[in-house]
């Protein structure tokens, strides 16, 4: 096996796919073992076809998050609205909120990827070329200044 040297190991290090392929075998433990460099090709593969133009898991990918936000949400809803005490139904009903407001974020992300807004190119028109900007006031000439105009000459 090849030994990295610092620059390579901190660029493969900081590589998003490894990252990403990391942390989802961190967190798959739970559905079984998946190899590392099976999901960092994986992760390669759909940031490509996010690359190509081909937004289809993206999109599905929001979908499905939506709807699980809107689950977690019914489920707090429905938890605070049995509880007895009003701390437990407060705090419930926080999360229950917290929910919903993410699931209108993925939403409106999702909306946002469908429908993007279109782009206005303005372009500036400069019409003031050949403008002479005169700045001298009445009554002041080089070397005085307003003031000492207005007070008089001010003893040394």
């Amino acid at each position: 096996m090849k030994t990295l040297d610092g620059e390579s190991l901190a660029r493969t290090a900081l590589h998003p796919t490894l990252k990403g392929a990391v942390t989802i075998k961190e967190f798959s433990k739970k559905y079984g073992d998946p190899d590392l460099s099976q999901l960092v090709g994986e992760l390669s593969d759909q940031t490509k076809a996010v690359n190509d133009g081909d937004l289809q898991r993206a999109e599905g990918m929001l979908m499905v998050q939506a709807q699980t936000l809107d689950a977690i949400f019914n489920n707090l809803a429905m938890r605070a609205a049995g509880s007895e005490y009003m701390d437990n139904f407060e705090r419930f009903l926080r999360l229950a909120l917290r929910a919903q407001s993410q699931c209108r974020a993925t939403l409106e992300t999702l909306s946002e990827v469908k429908n993007p807004r279109p782009i206005a190119y303005v372009q500036q028109a400069n019409i003031g070329y050949n403008q002479q900007v005169n700045n001298r006031r009445a009554g002041v000439t080089a070397g005085s200044s307003p003031k000492n105009k207005i007070l008089g000459e001010l003893p040394q």
